[in-house]
């Protein structure tokens, strides 16, 4: 509404072939209304009547830089397009002031516009490196342009997987490396879509369009009005970063291309230096240190697991207690021990325990109880008789639990649960009598 009563006329776009340019401002906005001047540290909106900036559209963000008059300074932060004709730059007076009619030079901040223009170009290598690749349903449902990346939204019903990826990443790069020519041509709609270039879904396109080619013949042809480079040599180097759902039949890819690509792969080769200097062998061996120092922990942890479930064992019937008589069940049990610091510790000294009693031809539940002052944990189990008669260890593991101020649950002839802290489930524990007999 703010920018319809600026009633100024359309901002003509200069920045295809231009990041510098002299031109008139044509309105201002403080404060979200229409003003004729600004002074200095004051957020302005300002609308030129030709711009270089780039105001954000179809995925690319707008620009930033500096608009220059004799009297003042503008540091443009973001460039937007709040109506289709209009482009407004956002920003704040660095110093002096600025006025409506001031002849100014509006200069956009080049190494973040050629970052960009790298991403978006590669975006259209990327879409067409994917349907050469994945096949010509793929088609493209989104994208975010920016200096420090992009992300690219695509329609497919499976998952790209690790060795598509890397090919299309190779054929991207390829195109790259034979530094294609980007052509830009306008012509009527009609003919563009007679030639293949491709249409964004939901998009609205003018009888005339502009039409982004990128070889000759063209690798990839796409109707777009973003900016671009000169040629594909100047992407450098694609590397994409990540690939995945998003929904059903949409993925995602996430990239770097230029000087985003040269600090993503030095950060990556120096975890991998410093990997190497601390496993004390050469970057090419990091991989196999690393799986063997792998094994090597998966084979400590199972053998402290068994050493674990044999001291469970071992302590079971010594640790017992009884908690006394619950009627219809027979005799309730406790083993509490610290040695029992995991649920394998818990299910074993609950078997051990089992085994015994059917050894003794005797019945009865048990609940084993083991942790420290704040991650206290807890088993519930029955002999099989008890089971069959109707008694759930996982129904009554969540009643201890809920005791206890955390929870429980699990099947009728195993439950398992933790409380918030040991005082807690001391204190349920000493009404568990009670507890089993209420089922």
């Amino acid at each position: 509404r703010s920018y319809e009563q600026l009633e100024i006329a359309p901002t003509h776009f200069v920045g295809h072939d231009q990041w510098k340019h002299r031109s008139r401002v044509a309105g201002l906005l403080v404060h979200g209304s229409p003003a004729d001047s600004a002074s200095a540290e004051e957020d302005v909106e300002v609308v030129l009547s030709e711009t270089p900036f780039y105001g954000e559209m179809g995925g690319q963000v707008g620009d930033t830089g500096e608009i220059r008059g004799d009297h003042g300074r503008v540091l443009v932060r973001q460039t937007i397009r709040p109506l289709p004709e209009i482009i407004v730059h956002q920003g704040r007076i660095a110093q002096g002031r600025i006025a409506v009619n001031d002849s100014v030079e509006a200069e956009v901040d080049l190494p973040r516009r050629l970052d960009i223009a790298r991403n978006h170009t590669a975006t259209h290598l990327l879409h067409s490196a994917l349907r050469t690749v994945l096949g010509q349903h793929v088609r493209q449902s989104g994208s975010l342009v920016n200096p420090d990346g992009f992300r690219f939204d695509f329609t497919s019903p499976e998952p790209v997987g690790r060795q598509r990826l890397l090919e299309i990443q190779h054929l991207v790069n390829q195109k790259t490396r034979e530094n294609l020519p980007v052509l830009v041509r306008s012509m009527s709609y009609g003919e563009a879509v007679s030639r293949g270039a491709i249409a964004l879904f939901g998009e609205k396109y003018g009888d005339v369009v502009r039409v982004v080619e990128t070889g000759d013949p063209p690798f990839s042809i796409e109707l777009c009005g973003g900016t671009h480079v000169r040629s594909t040599g100047e992407i450098g180097i694609l590397q994409i970063t990540s690939e995945g759902s998003i929904g059903s039949g949409l993925r995602r890819i996430e990239a770097l291309t230029g000087r985003g690509a040269e600090r993503f792969l030095e950060q990556r080769l120096a975890v991998v230096e410093a990997l190497a200097q601390e496993l004390q062998t050469l970057p090419d061996g990091v991989q196999s240190k690393v799986l063997g120092l792998v094994n090597d922990l998966r084979e400590e942890q199972r053998h402290r697991e068994k050493l674990e479930t044999e001291l469970a064992r071992s302590s079971a019937l010594s640790a017992t207690r009884e908690l006394g008589y619950a009627k219809g069940v027979g005799k309730v049990y406790l083993i509490q021990s610290v040695d029992l610091a995991t649920e394998k510790a818990l299910r074993a000294a609950s078997d051990r325990w089992k085994e015994q009693c059917a050894a003794e031809s005797t019945s009865g539940i048990v609940i084993v109880a083991s942790g420290d002052a704040t991650k206290p944990i807890f088993a519930v189990s029955g002999t099989p008789d008890v089971v069959i008669g109707g008694f759930s260890s996982g129904h009554i593991a969540g009643l201890i639990g809920r005791m206890a101020g955390g929870g429980g649950g699990g099947r009728p002839e195993l439950g398992q649960g933790r409380g918030k802290d040991l005082i807690k489930l001391n204190e349920a524990l000493q009404q568990a009598v009670i507890v089993i007999e209420s089922q």
